[in-house]
């Protein structure tokens, strides 16, 4: 996980990982840069995180909408 996205990393033996998919969070706010405001949480149903629409003032994120929404499994995509 950071900040813009979060993924789904599949381990495997002799210590390696690969990624299975990124999360696009754009869908939530369309016309926004979106970040991921908190530690996704993996549910029976999916994944569920907290998106924010973000203002850019010099170097600091203004959080200007927030919600959640939850991720499928599998693919990573916003239901």
């Amino acid at each position: 996980m950071t900040d813009k996205n979060i993924y789904k990393i599949l381990e495997s033996s002799r210590n390696k990982a690969s990624v299975v998919w990124s999360a696009d969070l754009s869908p939530a706010y369309p016309g926004f840069e979106v970040v991921n405001a908190l530690t996704p949480t993996i549910t029976a149903n999916g994944i569920l995180i907290s998106a924010a629409a973000v203002l850019l003032v010099k170097d600091t994120q203004i959080l200007m909408k927030v919600g959640m929404g939850l991720l499928d499994r599998e693919t990573g995509k916003l239901r």
